[in-house]
């Protein structure tokens, strides 16, 4: 269980919750953090320079490559994401390896070209450096993807995408962190203030987009009509998950958001106008009631 920074302070816990360790950065593919920010801004300014090939800047600019899932990374004591895009028709020598600090915050990347000799982007000094020479000696992760973009049609005949590796497991849309994690990012963030902005919610969920107060379990995927969709639940501090918790859908990237709030034991009040399926699994989750403890 994770609690915010408030609710933790004051020794509280919430129970029906599993006690899981959380990783600093979701374990998704490259091409599903580069539409948040910072992450999105950060990398467009490591790749800008004139020096770095086409194919690297495309990753940015069009969301072209192929790449493998990220890895969690240990760099000086801190958990660090690490994701590798290779150019879709020569994957072998061309390889970009990315180490994100916490959050996205800073960038650093190693670029293997031609076979060539490692260049390093971002000026990493020790200890993100020992770890992207580490990365950039390695090989190409299994269950490589090619990007989501599709190439252009002036660019399609020229530069073949490359077919993925089978068998490929199905990516989640979106990263397996706590909400907290997300409610600082954008559209997370605004939408999700949106959803609680109504003067009759109670304080508590006034209090998880104000100040990041509450017990919260790591996030679900779950199928919505075919996609998957981002699921949290956050419960009130010092009360039972069983009487007091809000069940938090979110469409791919956070696009949209709808709730479903249980307080003091009554019946779920929906937020958001779900409709057809999202109101169905919303209903599912929130009957999903946690045993008392």
């Amino acid at each position: 269980m994770r609690f915010a920074a408030s609710a933790f302070l004051l020794g509280l816990c919430c129970a029906g919750l599993p006690d899981v360790a959380r990783a600093a950065e979701p374990d998704t593919y490259i091409f599903d953090v580069l539409a948040l920010q910072p992450y999105k801004g950060n990398f467009a300014r490591l790749v800008k320079d004139r020096a770095v090939p086409d194919w690297v800047k495309a990753i940015a600019v069009q969301g072209a490559g192929t790449a493998g899932p990220s890895r969690t990374v240990d760099v000086g004591g801190t958990p660090y994401r690490l994701d590798r895009v290779c150019r879709v028709d020569a994957c072998a020598g061309n390889t970009l390896d990315v180490l994100w600090a916490p959050r996205g915050a800073r960038v650093w990347a190693a670029l293997v070209e031609g076979g060539k000799p490692v260049v390093m982007l971002g000026h990493p000094k020790d200890p993100q450096a020992r770890a992207l020479a580490e990365a950039a000696s390695g090989a190409l992760p299994p269950a490589a993807r090619p990007a989501p973009a599709a190439p252009t049609a002036a660019t399609a005949s020229a530069v073949p995408v490359a077919a993925p590796p089978s068998p490929q497991p199905a990516p989640a849309a979106e990263p397996d962190p706590y909400i907290f994690d997300v409610l600082p990012l954008q559209p997370y963030k605004g939408n999700f203030a949106r959803l609680v902005k109504a003067p009759s919610l109670p304080g508590w969920v006034h209090a998880i987009a104000t100040q990041g107060a509450g017990a919260a379990g790591p996030a679900k995927t779950v199928a919505v009509a075919g996609a998957a969709y981002r699921l949290d639940r956050v419960c009130k501090v010092g009360a039972a998950c069983a009487t007091d918790r809000l069940d938090v859908l979110w469409a791919p990237r956070g696009g949209r958001v709808w709730g479903a709030l249980v307080e003091d034991g009554r019946p779920p009040v929906m937020l958001g106008d779900p409709k057809g399926p999202q109101a169905e699994a919303l209903a599912a989750t929130s009957a999903e009631v946690p045993a008392a403890k």
